[in-house]
This record gives C-alpha cells, structure tokens and sequence, in this order.
C-alpha cells in the first residue's frame, strides 16, 4: 500500500501512515484518521509515496493544505510560587 506523509511548514515530519484502501484507478486512497490528528493552524505538505518491488519508495503525488482556526491548546499556567513572591526556605 503507498505510504503518506504529513510535513509541516518547515519539512519537519509531523505524522506518516500506510493507506488503508486505494480504488482501482489509483486516483483514490483512504488513510487512518489519526494521521491528521496533530495538524493546527498553517500550511502542510502531504506526500504519497509508492513502495517499489526492491523495497525503495517512489513519489507517486502530492498537495499542500492549509488548516484554519485549529490553533493548539494554550501552555498550562505555572505552578504557583510557594514563598508568595518572596524569599524562603523549602525543605523536605
């Protein structure tokens, strides 16, 4: 089955899975669902490679995708400082 990956703006690898199904005709394939999963908001390059009989993988198409308003979750707040702001002792 061809292989796709998933490459974010600056070619990082984000995520790459098998398909699941091609039609008949190759103009078609379905891929997990989990393999976008981790794409927020900005441009993508989706890859399709083939896999050839000696085992090497072939470019055999490709897209860019643009993803909008799916920015990541805020970072968590910082834990709150045990000495109030001021200095102290913290023993354990």
């Amino acid at each position: 089955m061809p292989t796709v990956s998933i490459y974010d703006e600056n070619g990082t690898l984000m995520s790459a899975a098998s398909a699941n199904w091609v039609s008949a005709d190759g103009n078609s394939l379905t891929v997990p669902l989990s393999l976008g999963f981790n794409m927020y908001t900005g441009t993508y390059a989706i890859v399709v490679r083939n896999v050839q009989t000696d085992g090497s993988q072939a470019i055999a198409g490709g897209a860019s995708v643009d993803v909008v308003n799916n920015d990541p979750p805020p970072p968590p707040d910082p834990a709150p400082d045990p000495c109030g702001g001021s200095i102290c002792l913290i023993v354990q």
